[in-house]
């Protein structure tokens, strides 16, 4: 049979001295390692897809539908004064773009 040990009588390990300093920080004093500043991860930013000037669109509304039958997505189109700029939403939908005007129907 087991003996039980009342709490007060089980030995604290040696090497935690407190959990908490006068800080507020939670440390082991009898650690020989020095304290290192932790670094903040750095975000990868999103690679930026440039947009897309489209010179010759005098109708813009049957541009934007042979652009939605051939699934090409952009998320913003602006006029400006050569053309009409696109904004593609991905890097595939760039590359279909660019070659939108050589394909034939």
């Amino acid at each position: 049979m087991e003996e039980h040990i009342p709490q007060e009588e089980i030995p604290a390990p040696n090497y935690v001295v407190s959990l908490k300093s006068k800080k507020g920080r939670y440390s082991n004093e009898k650690s020989h390692f020095p304290k290192r500043k932790l670094k903040r991860r750095r975000e990868v930013p999103k690679p930026k897809i440039p947009p897309i000037i489209i010179r010759e669109s005098d109708d813009w509304m049957s541009l934007s539908e042979k652009l939605s039958t051939k699934r090409i997505g952009f998320t913003k189109a602006s006029t400006i004064k050569d053309g009409i700029k696109v904004f593609p939403s991905t890097s595939m939908d760039y590359r279909n773009l660019i070659g939108f005007p050589n394909t034939s129907d």
